[in-house]
């Protein structure tokens, strides 16, 4: 019986305390009002977010970060890990803030 109990307890803290929370896909296009977490400086708060997207030779590249340059570098990264030859142009980034 009590074994049935935590479960149960548990199933339900589970639910309760994950509601609202959404795993973004950068792929998507609008991830409006995304926040993220941001534990600097010893305090948990949200923070707004940017989404930097890259087109280069007819792929496509998108990234979400904290702020505009983590998300720019994140999808210029991205851009070189799938590319042989290195076309990733960081001027062709084009960033909006969420």
């Amino acid at each position: 019986m009590k074994k049935s109990v935590l479960v149960l307890f548990l199933s339900v803290l589970s639910i309760v305390g994950c509601s609202g929370i959404k795993v973004i896909n950068p792929n998507e296009e609008n991830n409006a009002g995304t926040l993220a977490v941001d534990a600097s400086g010893g305090q948990l708060k949200l923070v707004a977010t940017y989404t930097c997207k890259l087109d280069s030779m007819g792929n496509r590249f998108s990234a979400v970060g904290k702020t505009e340059d983590e998300a720019r570098k994140e999808v210029v990264a991205r851009c070189h890990d799938r590319t042989l030859f290195s076309v990733c142009e960081s001027d062709k980034v084009k960033c909006v803030k969420n």
